[in-house]
């Protein structure tokens, strides 16, 4: 996981080569990762030490998969 401060084009970067970022909320820091990609989430998982039977919530723009 990188920090990056504020360049949301390196984050685009990152996301779209199955890396995690962090996202700061006004309660907590999410972690971030593309949705389509198995190494991603499985990053979120590890990072998390989260069980596999123990779902992530799915933010999302739209229900319709942009490749």
């Amino acid at each position: 996981m990188a920090i990056i401060g504020k360049d949301i084009d390196f984050c685009i970067d990152l996301l779209k080569n199955e890396e995690v970022i962090a996202i700061p909320t006004e309660t907590v820091y999410g972690l971030a990762g593309n949705i389509f990609s198995e190494n991603a989430i499985d990053k979120i998982f590890k990072i998390k030490n989260r069980p596999y039977y123990n779902p992530l919530i799915v933010h999302t723009d739209s229900i319709k998969k942009n490749i």
